[in-house]
């Protein structure tokens, strides 16, 4: 599976047939000549988790084209002025798709490579000076192993998710190795998001396998890995999925993803919260006349203040736009995004957010000039979301 000149859909990655039914939306970042480009000319990347430590400290990963050894992790780094790019470990036909950081000197990014005929799970961390691979297992053997997400609590307690073709993948640091947590589900299901909220408390969450596939969250009591479907979630609708979730503290934990309904069979927005005792679905912004809208990252820096994002389309263009939206503590409002000169479809994944006046949010959009799939941020400074 070689993501051939970027030609993305979110995730690249699935096996549920709603990604066919919402994705398909090529975007990107930053191109050359964009205000606060990290690329270089004729360079394609994609940016698909962002993860910030304070307001000059953000990190964003992802993957981008190598014209001769295909896809190359992608890593750049915010300091407060400008993005940069930042060399990783030389690993061939790799992608990241997950980060998170925890301090100047403590960073974890997650994803996989082709190792031959099979994929790996690919973890790399940053310790100040520069990022290297760690081992980690891989136990989908000729079906492969995917991380998709990773969150890090401390320095020796760290999870990530994903899937094998058999069941769900979670691994989990304890500051010396990463190994195998069993947890619940079968063949097609996946993990897509996780939080780490104590160390005996994080909320992983994805969907189940299938056409009709179905919302599966799972808990970390500090024993084991148990399913958490059957307080609340809805489950009215076509199918649905979740692909981010984050929370403000135990009682405040929001994941977003798609929802897929008849006739048509469009995607719309899907927004759950948990209080601490239930799950309650969350009337969201719809954009009007846009189907295939879909959630796919969403930060909660506290019950008053949380993002999510995702791309709606298709517009009066026929693309995908990028779609941000802002939870007030009694409502959400859609926030407009500046689209990059030039571009067509943009569209934006990962968002992190620190206080009211700084967050960040990373993706890709295409640029028409140069049919180019280029990386984009996206920085909110208590007013607006401008172009990184």
């Amino acid at each position: 599976m070689r993501l051939s000149r970027l030609r993305w859909a979110v995730p690249v990655v699935s096996l549920t047939t709603i990604v066919m039914l919402c994705a398909a939306a090529p975007v990107s970042a930053h191109g050359s000549g964009s205000p606060g480009a990290a690329e270089e000319e004729d360079f394609e990347g994609v940016l698909q988790s962002v993860s910030a430590v304070s307001a000059s400290d953000v990190w964003a990963v992802g993957f981008h084209d190598d014209e001769d050894e295909g896809n190359s992790t992608l890593i750049e780094h915010w300091d407060g002025t400008e993005w940069s790019l930042v060399d990783g470990p030389e690993v061939e036909e790799s992608s990241l798709y997950g980060v998170s950081a925890l301090s100047k000197a403590n960073a974890w990014a997650v994803g996989f490579a082709l190792d031959g005929s099979e994929y790996d799970t690919l973890i790399e961390h940053w310790d100040g000076s520069s990022w290297t691979e760690v081992p980690s297992p891989s136990p989908g053997g000729g079906s492969g192993s995917f991380l998709k997400s990773v969150s890090a609590l401390t320095a020796n307690d760290v999870w990530a998710v994903g899937y094998t073709q058999d069941a769900p993948l979670i691994e989990h640091w304890d500051g010396t190795e990463w190994t195998v947590v069993h947890g619940p589900g079968g063949p097609g299901f996946q993990l897509n998001g996780v939080q780490a909220l104590a160390k005996d408390d994080a909320i992983a969450v994805g969907n189940t396998a299938g056409a009709g596939s179905r919302t599966f969250v799972v808990r970390w009591n500090g024993t084991k890995w148990s399913r958490m479907d059957s307080v609340g979630l809805d489950k009215t609708d076509r199918a649905n999925r979740l692909d981010g979730v984050s929370a403000s503290s135990a009682t405040d934990v929001w994941a977003v993803g798609a929802a897929i309904r008849y006739p048509r069979g469009t995607a719309r927005p899907l927004i759950e919260h948990w209080d601490g005792s239930s799950w309650e679905r969350v009337p969201g912004v719809e954009p009007e006349r846009q189907p295939g809208t879909r959630l796919t990252g969403v930060s909660a820096v506290s019950p008053q203040n949380v993002w999510a994002v995702g791309f709606s389309g298709l517009d009066k263009s026929g693309s995908y736009r990028a779609f941000i939206e802002h939870w007030n503590g009694h409502r959400w409002r859609c926030t407009e995004t500046e689209r990059p000169e030039g571009s067509r479809g943009d569209s934006v994944v990962g968002v992190d957010a620190i206080d009211r006046s700084h967050a960040w949010a990373a993706g890709a959009y295409t640029n028409l000039e140069e049919s180019l799939t280029n990386s984009m941020t996206q920085n909110w400074d208590g007013q607006e979301w401008t172009e990184g």
